[in-house]
């Protein structure tokens, strides 16, 4: 079937479709929801005007002529459909945030009429991402349109109310934030993954801020239900005495949450993961513990069996140390036999810092801590490694399918990304890899609404400094892609310190 006028569709990656659509945001959510129903293996992240398709195993490009076969059929379909009106909500705002007073000058407004003009207009839900549960929202009104804030701030509290160009939104989490505070919501409760669906505002829901009194601000942020009390004391496991960095429970990662604003998280490096899970017994994709940028010692709880990126398994007596310390690659991964053992959030137990999802509470480790440990899956043990963990070479090479060129982007792009030789910066975590040495020039400053992200997406940021997107990123961005990595050089970059160097080449055939 040719798409219909109104559908292009182009490769996004190794494995991905990034599908724009005319019609507005009502339209491209009801086509997405009608792909997801039809076809369960695929997960869909959805931006203001486009949405990415991506498959659990990769898309050859038979598949993605069958996918986009099925999104032409979904979107004539919603054609001729009836819509239901949209879900009408109402949040209480006090308004009495830091760049209040600055968004009410620059309007020409005193601040109780710039409130008054955020609360006297009803407002779409237009893109949920960024973080799980939060929306954005628009149009508001033309005097209080203001650009991001020039320096974010490192933290923005749950429940801020901001401005960012023509949306508003509420911080559901506490997060880095550049956008212009102006109050704080009353108990949003934005995000709940006990709850169907987990997140309080969908795609064209409309809604209505009102004033609140300061009194009533006293439950404010944004995300509940993703707590787990911490385990029973009985537990075999390990106990935490001291970590440097960042240490954190993961597994494959979730999918199937990219529409509700879930990253999918799960290992930096999942070979190395696997390599561990292997060398005890393990599943593959079993949760464990990733040790980043730093190192981790625990002691054991019972009689364990571990391993370390592979390493033979090792028997652990009941107060028995391991000790992870820093090493050649950037993650390092610890596997237990019977795997760890946290409730599974969105259907893994992948630890989502920046969304407070899965691992132990939401949240890193720390001393004190008691990880549990599944039962013996009674697997017979291997005699040697079972999965080798790849060298990294000096520069990296890095292979990146690139989109089709469009502003801001050009071949003088393209030239500057493939010549240059780049260095991995001090600022990366698991959300994204900035990367310093060379600049990829752009040749406009485009506004740009937010488009569908994945891991190992490439973003140029107005520095020219190419950003790699990594498990724990918004499923949403602003800044233009340039391409997005194949998953092996994303796992490859992902094992280099700071310093290191990568270059970048075409990704060939898939």
């Amino acid at each position: 079937m040719a798409p219909p006028p109104r559908l292009k569709a182009i490769p996004f990656g190794e494995r991905g479709l990034l599908v724009e659509l005319a019609g507005g945001p009502a339209t491209l959510a009801a086509v997405a929801r009608a792909v997801a129903a039809a076809d369960p293996a695929l997960d869909i992240g959805v931006g203001s005007a486009s949405m990415a398709i991506v498959d659990a195993a990769p898309m050859a490009p038979l598949r993605r002529a069958e996918v986009q076969g099925l999104v032409a059929r979904c979107l004539l379909a919603e054609r001729g459909a009836r819509r239901a009106a949209p879900t009408e909500h109402r949040v209480g705002v006090v308004y009495d945030g830091p760049d209040l007073a600055e968004v009410a000058s620059s309007a020409g407004l005193t601040v109780e009429e710039a409130i008054r003009a955020h609360v006297d207009r009803d407002v779409v839900v237009e893109v949920v991402g960024f973080l799980p549960g939060f929306a954005y929202l628009g149009e508001i009104d033309p005097r209080l349109q203001r650009p991001r804030r020039t320096s974010p701030r490192r933290r923005v509290a749950p429940g801020s109310v901001g401005i960012a160009g023509r949306h508003t939104g509420i911080y559901p989490t506490a997060s880095p934030g550049g956008w212009n505070l102006i109050g704080r919501a009353v108990d949003p409760a934005l995000f709940d993954p006990t709850r169907d669906p987990p997140a309080r505002f969908a795609v064209g829901d409309r809604v209505r801020f009102e004033i609140a009194e300061a009194g009533d601000a006293g439950a404010v942020g944004g995300v509940s239900g993703v707590t787990q009390l911490p385990p029973p004391s009985t537990r075999d496991g390990l106990c935490v005495e001291r970590v440097t960095g960042l240490a954190t429970i993961q597994d494959a990662g979730r999918t199937r949450w990219l529409s509700r604003g879930v990253p999918s998280s799960g290992a930096l490096d999942p070979v190395a993961l696997a390599a561990a899970n292997l060398a005890v017994g393990n599943e593959a994709t079993a949760a464990g513990i990733e040790v980043a940028m730093g190192g981790f010692r625990a002691v054991a709880r019972g009689r364990l069996l571990v391993s370390i990126d592979g390493e033979k398994a090792r028997a652990l007596e009941d107060g028995d140390p391991i000790e992870v310390a820093p090493g050649e690659r950037l993650a390092r991964y610890v596997a237990v036999r019977g795997a760890i053992d946290v409730p599974p959030v969105l259907g893994a137990r992948a630890t989502a810092v920046s969304a407070a999802l899965g691992g132990l509470a939401g949240r890193p480790l720390r001393p004190g801590d008691l990880v549990p440990v599944g039962d013996d899956p009674g697997t017979r043990l291997p005699d040697r490694a079972l999965l080798p963990i790849p060298a990294s070479t000096d520069p990296l090479v890095v292979r990146i399918d690139v989109l089709p060129l469009a502003p801001p982007f050009s071949e003088a792009s393209l030239a500057a990304l493939f010549e240059a030789t780049f260095v991995v910066t001090p600022a990366l975590d698991r959300t994204g890899l900035r990367l310093g040495g060379a600049v990829v020039p752009r040749d406009v400053e485009p506004d740009r609404l937010p488009m569908p992200v994945l891991p190992g997406v490439v973003q140029v940021p107005p520095s020219g400094e190419p950003i790699v997107l990594g498990p724990d990123a918004a499923v949403t961005g602003g800044y233009p892609i340039l391409g997005v990595l194949r998953k092996t050089s994303l796992w490859s970059l992902y094992r280099l310190r700071p310093g290191a160097r990568v270059r970048f080449a075409r990704g060939g055939p898939t």
